[in-house]
């Protein structure tokens, strides 16, 4: 039996999608995705396997239309346990505040913490601007897409990342013991290394490399139409280490 939970701490565009398949491809695991979501049981395609895992009516989870019950994560963590394998779900930076369960769980000693992020500022903040525009939040290919720069939409979240960032880093930091805790970036998503990385991690060996979503071949510059706008803001990145 996993001596650890799982949490995967992330935000948007960062990867997590891929990481989350990842962790979900071992026998000794049962991963959930963002269950701490507003409206996991309203929209979410999960929650049919919440149903199904719980033995749970999936009209009674619509009707609660929320983020998952604190009573329901319990349960679902113990039927983990008694079928001897971790619990996991992914939790974005906001959920912490929302959900008490969360933070008990992040800072609980049975809980593992893989802390995910995407150090290229003007790359997430491309990615977030193309989804948002076309409504497709799943995938990376926009051929056709080009976007509007606004320097002041773009200095606003420049420094809503950097602090939302360094805030959590510290609190994780702070808060988990250093064998219970890696900081991973997006650059690894897909590789080998992320592999070997988060199995020696969790002692996990059965661990198995998903296929990568088909990603777009063009830059995140190059869906900007005016390229002098842009052009100072191309290098921002959290820094951490340095």
């Amino acid at each position: 039996m996993p001596a650890k939970d799982i949490a995967l701490v992330s935000t948007s565009r960062s990867g997590s999608n891929w990481l989350l398949q990842l962790l979900g491809s071992s026998k000794s695991t049962n991963i959930y995705g963002e269950i701490g979501k507003d409206d996991f049981l309203k929209n979410d395609s999960g929650k049919a396997r919440i149903a199904r895992d719980l033995n749970l009516n999936i009209e009674e989870l619509t009707k609660i239309g929320g983020a998952v019950p604190s009573e329901l994560v319990e349960k679902l963590k113990q039927n983990s346990h008694l079928d001897r394998k971790a619990f996991g779900c992914k939790i974005f930076y906001y959920h912490i505040e929302k959900r008490a369960w969360i933070e008990e769980f992040l800072l609980s000693d049975r809980t593992k913490v893989i802390h995910l992020f995407r150090n290229n500022i003007f790359e997430t903040f491309t990615s977030l601007m193309l989804a948002s525009k076309s409504g497709n939040w799943l995938g990376s290919q926009y051929p056709d897409m080009k976007l509007d720069f606004d320097r002041d939409e773009y200095i606003k979240y420049r420094k809503f990342a950097e602090q939302n960032f360094y805030r959590w880093f510290n609190y994780l930091e702070t808060r988990k013991k250093r064998e219970d805790l890696i900081t991973v970036e997006y650059s690894l998503i897909g590789t080998d290394k992320m592999v070997q990385i988060v199995r020696a991690f969790l002692s996990l060996e059965d661990l198995s490399l998903p296929a990568l979503p088909k990603q777009s071949k063009k830059s995140a510059v190059d869906y900007w139409k005016d390229f002098d706008s842009i052009q100072p803001y191309i290098g921002d990145r959290i820094k951490i280490g340095e």
